[in-house]
This record gives C-alpha cells, sequence and structure tokens, in this order.
C-alpha cells in the first residue's frame, strides 16, 4: 500500500512537471501599431526594451495555441532588407520577428514563412488590435484580409504603458 502511494506521488510529481513545460507557453511582445518610431528597431533592441514589462497571461484554446504553435517555417534564405520590428513570438526552441505587415524573419533577417491566418491569429489572441482604434484598424491590411475579430474592444494602453505589451498564451488543456 505505501509503495502505491509512492508511486502514485511519482506519476503526479511528473505530470505537473510535463504539464508546466514551455511546450504550453509562447510569449509575444508588441509596440502598438499605433506608436510611432523615431527610429527603426532591430530585433535585439526591440527586446532589450521589453526587459522588466510585465507579461500578462491569456489562454487560448488547444486549436489556437497549435496553430500558433507550429505556423511558421524557416528557410534560412536571408532577407534583402532589414524590416522593422513590431513584434516578437518566442517558443521553446524559436523565435521570430514580425513587422507592421506579413514579413517574418529571424534575429539575423532570414525569412520565416508564416502563414498570414497565422499572424492574424497571433495579433486577435494577443489583443493587438484591441489597442487599435476602430477608424485606423479598419484601414489595417490584416482587417482588410480577415475582417474585423469578434473578441475586438478598444482598449487604449493605460498611463505610463508606454506602448509596449508582453502577453504569455498559455494553451488550455
Amino acid at each position: 500500500m505505501k509503495q502505491n502511494k509512492t508511486i502514485i506521488r511519482l506519476l503526479v510529481i511528473c505530470n505537473l512537471f510535463m504539464s508546466c513545460g514551455t511546450d504550453n507557453s509562447i510569449e509575444i511582445c508588441y509596440i502598438d501599431a499605433g506608436m510611432e518610431l523615431n527610429t527603426a528597431i532591430n530585433p535585439k533592441s526591440f527586446l532589450r526594451n521589453f526587459k522588466g514589462v510585465k507579461a500578462e497571461k491569456i489562454r487560448i484554446s488547444a486549436s489556437d495555441f497549435n496553430s500558433i504553435y507550429s505556423g511558421e517555417k524557416s528557410t534560412n534564405i536571408p532577407k534583402k532588407w532589414q524590416p522593422e520590428v513590431r513584434f516578437c513570438i518566442k517558443k521553446r526552441h524559436t523565435k521570430y520577428f514580425l513587422n507592421s505587415f506579413y514579413d517574418a524573419f529571424t534575429e539575423k533577417y532570414d525569412s520565416v514563412v508564416v502563414p498570414h491566418e497565422t499572424i492574424n491569429l497571433l495579433r486577435k489572441v494577443s489583443g493587438y488590435y484591441n489597442r487599435i482604434e476602430i477608424e485606423d484598424l479598419q484601414d489595417m491590411l490584416d482587417i482588410k484580409d480577415f475582417g474585423i475579430p469578434d473578441n475586438y474592444i478598444y482598449t487604449p494602453p493605460k498611463f505610463r504603458e508606454v506602448g509596449l505589451k508582453k502577453v504569455i498564451l498559455l494553451k488550455m488543456h
């Protein structure tokens, strides 16, 4: 009987470790679409800006999470220009960046293929669209392609938030 309790405890502990792994979370950092920048931001300086920014945790459906988690493919083909960083997606072994459009790339500016639907989903579940006023939102390429998200509620940045947002997407089970 004592041996069974020990085995059950070990199974519970193993399950806790496995379910809390980083495969069940995606970190997203972004600069509000309406925030004007004086200079172009490269990937390294973009990430430096987010040190110390508190992350909001958002639970999303397993199907949305899986679409985002496996939604990109590295090409190892360098971009011919250096796009400005507005969005970063970090997963367990991968990190890639987006500009204001659909361009995805690594820290070394190698192209990454991400379907437009995945980019739209990323922006939708992270609350990115909610920080854009409806008049400006309607002019965005994403919105022209996919429409205004069902969950859209304009939420302006709080005082002193400086237009930087960090979100941890968590997979619901």
